[in-house]
């Protein structure tokens, strides 16, 4: 009989969602301030893309980084909503950003598990 071990894969799509996000303002921004042509843009977030990819998935340090950055990112997001729902109080907004930077973490922590001790699944055949 033989065996075959195979890597279980999750999703990264908060991951690429991020990374695309980035790029694409970060290629806005330096295509005002260059003011080129919009072709421009299409050379430009290709290699953001890649280089933030290629940065999270290698540097350690910067996942770290970038998953703290980001969810702190989208708790001042929704804190920012939530005053502008609710003008005469702060509580609501301040537990709904609590809220927004821990879901933020969650949805980053599959990738960090996968990591650190990613599935593997026997399969055996004839």
């Amino acid at each position: 009989m033989a065996r075959i071990y195979k890597l279980v894969k999750r999703t990264n799509r908060i991951i690429y969602f991020e990374t695309s996000l980035v790029a694409f303002v970060l290629t806005i921004l330096l295509w005002k301030k260059m003011d080129h042509h919009w072709t421009f843009l299409l050379l430009t977030f290709p290699i953001f893309e890649i280089v933030f990819i290629l940065t999270f998935f290698r540097v350690a340090f910067m996942r770290y980084l970038i998953t703290i950055l980001f969810s702190i990112i989208y708790g001042l997001i929704v804190y920012f909503i939530g005053r502008w729902l609710q003008q005469d109080g702060v509580t609501v907004s301040v537990v709904f950003s609590f809220l927004a930077y821990f879901y933020s973490l969650y949805l980053h922590k599959d990738h960090f598990d996968y990591i650190k001790n990613s599935d593997v699944v026997e399969i055996e055949y004839e």
